[in-house]
């Protein structure tokens, strides 16, 4: 190898290399990021709803946060996300209309429901004995809850 050669190729080094892992550490923040949006995927759903009373049963072992708001008649929508775990929801009426709401693994829970301007809805929190109520005349409500050792 020559002279000219070793030093055309120790400054090919020098400023390939570096250039190299500057633009691969950009791309591993992008996949980080990537990642830790999938952790906290939001699940969201509408279910036709022509009745005038709705419960809500929280069911899980998680801490979370629930917001109640009048939307359009005729539809309720939920949308859930929790951080590192899973959001299930799911309209039942065989009971009357209710609709579970359930979180797995993860650290909190957050849920986001649009009811009708006249529905009034009872809502079962975990590890409470009583249930709270929203009022058909209530424009919005939020509720929280602890973890609970079920």
């Amino acid at each position: 190898m020559t002279r000219i050669s070793r030093v055309a190729l120790a400054t090919l080094a020098t400023i390939v290399l570096p250039a190299t892992f500057t633009i691969a550490l950009p791309a591993t923040a992008a996949a980080q990021d990537a990642a830790q949006d999938q952790d906290t995927e939001t699940i969201r759903r509408t279910y036709t709803f022509l009745g005038d009373r709705l419960s809500v049963r929280i069911d899980g072992t998680v801490p979370g946060t629930l917001r109640v708001i009048r939307g359009e008649s005729g539809r309720i929508e939920v949308a859930g996300r929790v951080r590192h775990g899973l959001a299930g929801f799911g309209l039942s009426s065989r009971n009357g209309h209710v609709l579970h709401l359930t979180a797995v693994g993860g650290e909190h829970a957050d849920y986001i429901l649009v009811v009708p301007d006249a529905v009034r809805v009872e809502i079962r929190l975990p590890g409470q004995p009583v249930a709270e109520v929203v009022g058909s005349f209530q424009d919005a409500a939020s509720f929280r809850w602890e973890a609970t050792g079920r």
